[in-house]
Order: structure tokens, then C-alpha cells, then sequence
């Protein structure tokens, strides 16, 4: 058992890879990052929220509604959904960052990730936007931190 580190975060980690993507580019500014979707407080309230509240974002639908907003804005047509985009982004652009760099990635070169099984990662989800959405998360997770450690 590992003593004396740090305990788990209750903030999702796509909200911390962005912070840790971003702060060193706007702290180089003089700009303060803040992110309330890491706050530990907020991320116990969301978690202990009713799950029927939590469905299609009743919350916040409800919310949106108390203040009067405009119903095209408290019930939207389209769902959001950036599913499509982030498929796009891996295969337009992590999979060929990701190839550029080739076997000098900081995270192949710590042993955090597989040379071989990272290159034919990235091949099969440069085949094409639906290709790349097995992979999308992990070659975006992997493209951002890669991108906070060369900032380093």
C-alpha cells in the first residue's frame, strides 16, 4: 500500500487534462486559471445528486427555465453531442501530432506507454473520423498531456 501520497482526486480527468494543458499556456499571460468543475465540493454535490435529476440535465434544465430563458435554450432541438468532433480532432490532428513525434514521446521514453501498440494505435485511427472513435479518448488524453510536458 503506498503511503504518504497524495489522496485520488473526486474531479473528472478530462477536466484536470485541460487544466494541466492550459494553465502553463495562460499563467505564461498572467491569467489565472479557475475551473469549478474540479472544485471537490461541487464534485461531491453533482455525485450525490438523485440520478433522475442528473438524467438530460434536469438541473440545469430547470434552472434555465427559473430564469427565464428562452425555451430553444431551455430545451434544445439537437442533444450535445461532440462525439463527431472529437473523432474529427484524432484523426485530422492527434494521429498525425502523435506520428510526427514518432518514438520521442515523454511518455514512451518514461515507460508509461507501448512504442508498438501506441504506432498501431494511431494508424488504425488515422484511417478515418469513424475509425478513430474507439480511440479518441485515450489518443486525446495522451496527446494532451504529451503537449503539458513539452511546455514543462
Amino acid at each position: 500500500m503506498n503511503t504518504g501520497i497524495a489522496p485520488a482526486t473526486v474531479a473528472p480527468e478530462t477536466a484536470l487534462v485541460a487544466l494541466e494543458v492550459a494553465t502553463p499556456l495562460l499563467a505564461r499571460r498572467g491569467l489565472w486559471t479557475l475551473a469549478p468543475f474540479t472544485d471537490p465540493e461541487l464534485v461531491r454535490f453533482g455525485q450525490r445528486l438523485p440520478l433522475e435529476w442528473k438524467r438530460d440535465k434536469r438541473l440545469l434544465t430547470m434552472r434555465f427555465a427559473a430564469r427565464g430563458l428562452p425555451d430553444e435554450v431551455v430545451h434544445p432541438p439537437l442533444r450535445e453531442n461532440f462525439g463527431h468532433l472529437m473523432n474529427r480532432a484524432v484523426y485530422e490532428y492527434s494521429s498525425s501530432l502523435l506520428r510526427s513525434w514518432g518514438k520521442d514521446l515523454h511518455l514512451v521514453e518514461q515507460g508509461c506507454l507501448d512504442a508498438a501498440v501506441l504506432a498501431e494505435t494511431i494508424e488504425r485511427a488515422a484511417l478515418g473520423s469513424d475509425e478513430a472513435a474507439p480511440y479518441r479518448t485515450g489518443l486525446f488524453l495522451i496527446t494532451a498531456v504529451e503537449l503539458a510536458l513539452r511546455a514543462l
